[in-house]
């Protein structure tokens, strides 16, 4: 699958999302698995933009995206293992 289709599955993905949620109040902002919807990267510049004005760091809003990167992983390693079943919860057959 290129990037462009990605996206675009995304963008649907995200769109079918907020028409099902439509009554929740509008300040929730959904986000699907994989490539970025544009509202939340948006949101996330605009936070990594608020916070270079109060550090000063140009390099702020990389670093919140490595450091979302990282969460994400960390979550799906650990979701990835609850999968697994140990020997002693096998069950036996």
């Amino acid at each position: 699958m290129s990037s462009q289709s990605a996206g675009g599955a995304a963008e649907a993905a995200a769109s079918r999302k907020t028409s099902k949620y439509s009554d929740l109040p509008a300040t929730h902002i959904f986000e699907t698995h994989g490539t970025t919807h544009s509202s939340a990267r948006d949101f996330l510049n605009a936070v990594g933009g608020r916070s270079i004005t109060v550090t000063g760091d140009p390099r702020d809003t990389t670093f919140l995206w490595q450091r979302i990167s990282v969460l994400l992983q960390q979550f799906n390693a650990i979701l990835i293992s609850e999968t697994f079943v140990e020997a002693d919860d096998a069950p036996d057959l």
